[in-house]
């Protein structure tokens, strides 16, 4: 199918992900500077190119020298856990709303370790947790890292509308969007 994604309405976005590196507490690594350090390369599921489970780890492999090899291809993140507490892989980057929904088992018995986060900004709920941006080295490094953290977190899972859609019914649309948006997170 082909079309020209600039002629659709944007509506809105519903929920921003907020990407962060896990590591097995078998590996023994607690930290960014002591991974690093280390020279410990760590298996990273991951499920596609064009997503943060992928996008991000390579981003932050090159920007901060993360010793990493992304194992990609499982079929949604669901397999990538799986194949974390099967040992196949020693860590994931995913979304900090599912690691605390999905892996609540995994962060509750503290086998996952969080080590950074490729966010547009820190996450309020993880202090502890470093910023990526933070870390980065120089100016190009931390525009790299905010970029993946854009198209991954920020406009990873955007509602739009046909082509042609009437201006009048985008508008409507729109604002009634936000208004639901709205009452979801109150």
């Amino acid at each position: 199918m082909e079309f020209d994604a600039r002629k659709f309405e944007f509506l809105g976005v519903p929920a921003q992900d907020n990407f962060m590196i896990g590591v097995a507490k078998s590996t023994g690594i607690t930290s960014v500077e002591q991974w690093k350090a280390s020279g410990t390369v760590i298996k990273i599921g991951g499920v596609a190119p064009g997503g943060g489970t992928d996008d991000i780890p390579k981003v932050l492999k090159v920007t901060l020298g993360l010793p990493l090899q992304l194992v990609s291809g499982y079929k949604g993140t669901g397999p990538v856990r799986l194949a974390f507490n099967a040992g196949e892989v020693q860590g994931a980057c995913n979304s900090w709303e599912s690691f605390k929904s999905t892996w609540r088992a995994e962060m509750e018995k503290g086998e996952v370790v969080l080590l950074v986060q490729g966010n547009l900004k820190p996450h309020p709920e993880v202090p502890h947790v470093p910023w990526a941006v933070d870390l980065a080295k120089s100016e190009e490094a931390k525009k790299l890292i905010l970029t993946s953290a854009r198209v991954n977190g920020v406009l990873n899972r955007f509602y739009v509308l046909p082509p042609a859609t009437p201006k009048s019914r985008v508008g409507l649309l729109r604002k009634a969007f936000m208004d639901t948006m709205k009452i979801r997170s109150s």
